[in-house]
């Protein structure tokens, strides 16, 4: 479910909990500030696992760079090995 979807279907729960509830109400002020506050939980955890894909893909990166970097040392080493008629 998106992060929008979330938001609204909150938000009309609260909504049916305040005007549709015939035991109960919730004045308007308490559902705003719990809009607000599961709001506010919804981007954090979006926010939490958009920079946990960023770490990842920086680890992806890195790991890469040590890959490329130990080729290029095995291939620098392969060349020092030859004969100097043959570099």
């Amino acid at each position: 479910m998106k992060t929008k979807q979330i938001k609204e279907e909150l938000r009309l729960i609260l909504k049916d909990y305040h005007y549709n509830n015939d035991e109960q109400h919730m004045s308007k002020d308490v559902v705003t500030a719990l809009e607000n506050l599961l709001g506010s939980i919804v981007n954090s955890i979006t926010n939490g696992y958009q920079t946990g894909g960023l770490y990842g893909r920086l680890l992806e990166l890195k790991d890469l760079q040590l890959y490329t970097q130990k080729r290029i040392n095995e291939v620098q080493k392969e060349i020092d090995e030859l004969p100097n008629g043959q570099k």
